[in-house]
């Protein structure tokens, strides 16, 4: 057990990156300061929708449903983003070669790779489960026994997904290990679970917001808590404590990581041995006569360097490309179903626009589709760490820092523009939208995701992660992945706030899409600019 523990603080000292205090080589401060914030701030807005929550619950005497219901609501996110974690997680990583050569049992390396998911869970599922925990405690007057009860419940709760998401993603990359091009296997299950968690989440969103007095929220709640027993035994204890029900959520928990880690250990070494091969070994055997050199311009071939790694990186592909897809299916919703929501708006005696209104303010309504999904597809913040080891052979290319960036920005903005702009065209079409207003939403579609962009190469400047054990680390434990998400919470916040208000209050839809999409061209040239200050100077500095 104490070789366990060394191991896994030694990979936790490398891995979990945005928590260091200290930069390892410089002795610097890491900027922890920022994280913690953003974090605080994440929890407080969780803070204020378990508070609404409950009310909603209360007013029906169910308010005990609440922790159940964010228990549930946790869980699937987890097991959700944990479903293509854990192929990067655990196969085929940079800590590979150091730990299949130490004396220690297959049980306990995947145990080590089990432990540090479940850690980083832990520290993000507690963003959402606290501020529910304190709300119920405060709101709903429970008794002092709930304390450690929640403390427990706290520490189990990622236990049970985090070990379904990893015998999944097992599934997933023994299947498309078989495969020449592995990561298409990968990304379409990850896509169809994506998809599945949105429907899931605005049927509950839009079932927590009805404003029709019926015990419709209730059973919703006991609905999502009989479907997941631990969440029914969390409401339990919630309402009246129980040592029975204690040890069985106990024993329940550590029987499903058990039985995860023996499930794992026996599968390991097969399947992690079949996705290095499939990585590694050479498909096709080419002639030397065949063989062909094709010179290109620099920008040209750091470009296709760019889209391979991309397109080669599953959970890159993932977590950058869910905003794409979240526009086309809001796209798609809104041109089908929008008669179906003038209908609901008409039926609905407290909304505060009128059917004309909403009518009237279609292009901002698109524009703020737009804006949403376009400002959370950060491509660039993990596209420096990315390059690992490989960062110093970049450097010694004749070519100029600038040159290297902009062909990160520009292979980002290749990825999410075409699909963003027959989005609006189709749109433009289907509603009928004038001539500036159409022009307006395009070059909004450009400007908001290169300010973006030009951000996200910024921050990952400043806060690389060159050490990471694999694709997985960066692309969704880095600090500047962590920065771009805050940050594109907030500005599509403000964005919308600043359309829906400056068309309402008389500018019209076409002034308040002109002063966003001013506001953003000037973004654009101000981070552009700081970007020619400082972007060399951070890029020589970055070792591996």
């Amino acid at each position: 057990m104490r070789q366990f523990f060394k191991l896994l603080k030694a990979s936790m000292t490398e891995g979990m990156d945005i928590f260091r205090v200290k930069k390892k080589k410089t002795g610097e401060s890491s900027g922890v300061g920022v994280t913690i914030a953003l974090m605080l701030m994440m929890s407080f807005i969780m803070l204020v929708y378990s508070d609404s929550w409950f009310y909603a619950l209360d007013q029906f005497g169910k308010g005990t449903l609440l922790l159940a219901i964010v228990v549930v609501l946790t869980t699937v996110l987890t097991l959700i983003e944990g479903i293509y974690k854990s192929s990067s997680l655990l196969y085929n990583t940079r800590d590979d070669d150091l730990l299949l050569t130490l004396p220690i049992s297959r049980g306990k390396i995947v145990a080590l790779k089990l432990t540090k998911f479940y850690l980083f869970e832990l520290i993000f599922n507690s963003m959402f489960l606290l501020p529910a925990i304190a709300v119920y405690f405060v709101r709903g007057g429970a008794a002092l026994v709930f304390v450690p009860i929640s403390v427990l419940i706290l520490f189990l709760a990622p236990v049970i997904p985090v070990v379904l998401s990893c015998l999944i993603g097992a599934v997933i990359s023994a299947f498309s290990s078989k495969f020449k091009k592995q990561t298409v296997v990968q990304i379409i299950f990850t896509f169809i679970a994506a998809i599945i968690m949105l429907v899931a989440s605005f049927y509950f969103s839009m079932t927590m917001n009805s404003d029709v007095i019926d015990d419709g929220i209730v059973k919703m709640g006991e609905t999502m808590t009989n479907m997941y027993y631990p969440a029914k035994l969390c409401e339990r204890m919630a309402v009246e404590f129980n040592i029975v029900d204690l040890a069985i959520f106990i024993l329940m928990h550590l029987a499903v990581a058990g039985l995860g880690v023996l499930v794992l250990a026996k599968t390991f070494f097969k399947i992690n041995t079949r996705a290095k091969m499939t990585s590694y070994g050479v498909t096709k055997k080419v002639a030397i006569e065949e063989l062909e050199v094709r010179g290109r311009k620099p920008i040209w071939a750091l470009l296709r360097k760019e889209l391979n790694k991309f397109f080669g990186t599953p959970v890159f592909i993932t977590n950058a490309g869910f905003g794409i897809i979240l526009f086309v299916i809001g796209a798609a919703l809104l041109c089908w179903k929008f008669d179906d929501i003038i209908v609901g708006i008409e039926t609905t005696e407290d909304f505060p626009l009128s059917t004309e209104m909403v009518r009237a303010l279609l292009p901002v309504i698109v524009f703020a589709l737009m804006s949403f999904t376009t400002l959370f597809s950060f491509i660039t913040s993990s596209m420096i760490s990315l390059e690992g080891k490989s960062i110093n052979i970049l450097k010694t290319l004749p070519v100029p820092v600038m040159t290297i960036l902009r062909a990160k920005i520009i292979m980002a903005m290749i990825v999410i523009l075409p699909l963003i702009l027959v989005g609006d065209i189709v749109m433009a079409i289907w509603f009928g939208f004038g001539i500036v207003e159409t022009l307006l939403l395009i070059i909004g579609s450009v400007a908001l995701p290169a300010s973006m962009q030009i951000f996200g190469i910024l921050i990952n400047l400043k806060y690389p992660m060159m050490d990471a054990e694999n694709d997985m680390e960066v692309v969704k434990q880095s600090r500047s992945t962590m920065i771009c998400t805050f940050v594109a919470m907030g500005a599509t916040g403000i964005t919308i706030g600043v359309l829906m208000g400056s068309a309402l209050s008389g500018l019209g839809t076409m002034g308040a899409m002109g002063v966003v999409v001013a506001i953003y061209t000037v973004a654009c040239l101000v981070l552009d600019h700081r970007l020619k200050k400082v972007g060399a100077k951070r890029f020589n500095k970055i070792t591996a």
